[in-house]
């Protein structure tokens, strides 16, 4: 008997026309189906479901498939990549590295120009990189000469920011349509709800609703019913139809009123569309806010790199660094990418990565990280992680991990969902039947109660009743809290905690954090505020405050350790000037030595052992 290899792959998907937690729940059971895949969870909040699978067991593109049958939009992470190509010269050669490109797992897309001798290719991230795309070319008996152009880790951010961008906009647009149409239909029906004044009459009064309702109902609430149609079709119900259904009966008694007795809703369809479409402006906001934290841990990183070629300094866009090669990092520039250094030393401020304000010291050897910044010396560093490797990179893959988590809180609130929805039907059905058929016994059961709820008038007729109570119910009974706080609200606290340096690892541990009584650190430095600072001064035998931080910062002034800097910092605070100083010398391991030019004797600047060994 055959035995299948039990490999792992984590995979993200980003997924289009998920709208709230039911639609969540239908991909997450039909992902569920699969043998081979475990860990789903599909999040609202990021527009994303995230997944473990075995590849021997089921194939990706099965799993798009079956996302985009149940009626939604599957798209892998994917990147663009250009490579020059030698060797090719007929449109032949082109066809035939094209047709292996395509034929390749995790190619989603490739076009080679015979012209540019050039391949343009969009391929998924998980299973492909430069190194494989251009070993897939090199088999075809032609040459893969170099990449032209790649997005990077950046660029596809600021993609998929761009989007979120157009759909801000676009839910910032439908949200100022929909209530231009709806605050006349507020002020023309205050009228009728507190005077009882239908004006000018009642056939304009109608008409005039109907015709200022059409264009929040059908345009602005566009999205909504088709997204409603689309889960109807597959078999499935989610907070959508209940928007749709509840805002289309309204809308239905308008031009019913001109046949039968029945009281015109098609106005109170337009509100509910509109605060509908308010809800879905603050989520869309909200989930800006989060993806706007992960850019800016992506601005950490340096934009450019500095290598070093055949001898030759050369400037290169980041996202077209290699392993191996030398970069050349200068004073105060931040480091392109995780390397090792094999040439100079220096002082790092990693407090980026480390929290710690104290700059640490590095030598030949040393490993450094990317986007951290050299302080002091010259360095050359040779290049060993690049892209997703990197810890940059690592650190931004965390947060979003967390915010793709399932907290225990939501995985309560999506199985009340996955039953919410449906019971919210059945209710107001049932409560459409009642009043159709045994209208006089409501009657009676609410009688006692109607004096206290001004709104509902029982002497109108039992059809308007009867829609009254099944919009009502499907109104009212609307599960976008439920579904959509937990998971926005975690998306947003960890894109927030990112912003201010804290990273959280599991999403569970926010819901967590509300017990916390007590926080204890074991390092001083990631509670500061990043870089050294003087705190107090003492002075002695007669001396000012400002005197000993004069003479100090002349001393510090030559020396490259990160206090030496804290100290010069504090002088020009305190607009002291420093002094020109001769014999300067470090003292490794204790401090700084020199003498002030006209002044004292030698001064010394440093730890307690430097003044131990003068006989101080």
């Amino acid at each position: 008997m055959n035995e299948v290899i039990e490999e792992k792959r984590k995979s993200t998907l980003k997924i289009q026309g998920m709208h709230c937690a039911s639609c969540a729940q239908k991909i997450s059971k039909e992902l569920n189906k699969f043998e081979g895949i475990n860990n789903v969870n599909v999040n609202i909040a990021t527009n994303k479901a995230y997944f473990t699978y075995n590849p021997l067991r089921v194939d990706k593109k099965d799993i798009v498939d079956a996302i985009e049958r149940i009626g939604y939009g599957a798209t892998p992470n994917t990147d663009k990549i250009i490579i020059k190509i030698g060797g090719m010269t007929c449109a032949s050669c082109a066809q035939t590295v094209e047709k292996a490109l395509k034929n390749s797992s995790g190619i989603i897309s490739a076009n080679v120009n015979i012209t540019t001798e050039k391949a343009t290719i969009v391929y998924d991230t998980e299973f492909m990189n430069y190194e494989s795309i251009a070993d897939i070319i090199n088999k075809t008996g032609y040459k893969a000469l170099n990449k032209v152009e790649s997005s990077s880790g950046r660029v596809s951010y600021d993609k998929e920011i761009e989007e979120e961008e157009q759909i801000y906009n676009l839910a910032k647009k439908r949200l100022k349509i929909v209530w231009a149409f709806n605050i006349p239909i507020i002020i023309w029906m205050l009228f009728e709800m507190i005077g009882g004044i239908i004006w000018p009459n009642e056939l304009i009064y109608n008409l005039g609703i109907i015709v200022l309702a059409i264009f929040p109902l059908l345009w602005a609430g566009y999205e909504t019913y088709f997204t409603a149609f689309k889960a109807v079709r597959h078999g499935s119900v989610n907070m959508d139809v209940l928007i749709a259904l509840g805002t289309l009966s309204a809308f239905i008694t308008g031009p019913l009123s001109f046949i039968i007795p029945v009281f015109n809703y098609a106005g109170v369809g337009a509100m509910i569309m509109a605060f509908h479409l308010t809800g879905r402006y603050i989520e869309t906001k909200a989930k800006g806010r989060a993806s706007q934290a992960i850019r800016k841990l992506l601005e950490l990183g340096a934009k450019t790199a500095t290598i070093i070629i055949d001898g030759k300094e050369k400037e290169i866009p980041i996202e077209d660094l290699q392993i191996n090669d030398i970069m050349l990092i200068r004073p105060g520039a931040k480091i392109p990418t995780d390397g090792i250094i094999i040439e100079g030393k220096s002082y790092i401020d990693e407090s980026m990565a480390s929290g710690e304000s104290l700059p640490v010291k590095k030598n030949i050897g040393d490993e450094v990280i990317g986007a951290t910044i050299n302080q002091k010396g010259l360095l050359k560093v040779k290049a060993t992680k690049i892209g997703e490797d990197t810890f940059l990179a690592q650190v931004i893959h965390l947060v979003e991990e967390c915010q793709g988590s399932k907290v225990p809180i939501q995985k309560f609130a999506d199985k009340i969902t996955s039953y919410f929805v449906p019971t919210v039907l059945v209710i107001s059905l049932i409560g459409l039947i009642l009043w159709m058929f045994i209208p006089q016994t409501m009657i009676d059961l609410i009688s006692p109660i109607a004096p206290f709820i001004p709104w509902v008038n029982l002497n109108t007729g039992l059809i308007t009743l009867a829609i009254s109570a099944f919009i009502s119910t499907l109104v009212i009974a609307c599960p976008c809290a439920l579904g959509l706080a937990t998971p926005t609200a975690l998306m947003v606290g960890s894109g927030l905690g990112a912003e201010n340096g804290i990273l959280i690892r599991r999403g569970e541990a926010i819901q967590t954090l509300r017990n916390i009584d007590v926080i204890i650190f074991d390092k001083t430095g990631t509670i500061t505020k990043g870089s050294p600072e003087i705190t107090n001064i003492h002075a002695i035998n007669g001396f000012t405050e400002e005197e000993i931080v004069q003479y100090a910062g002349s001393v510090e002034k030559g020396s490259e350790h990160p206090l030496a800097d804290a100290i010069v910092r504090k002088s020009k605070e305190l607009n002291l000037e420093l002094y020109d100083i001769t014999n300067f010398k470090t003292i490794t391991g204790k401090g700084v030595k020199a003498n002030i030019v006209n002044k004292y004797g030698t001064i010394l600047v440093g730890s307690k052992k430097l003044l131990v060994s003068y006989n101080y």
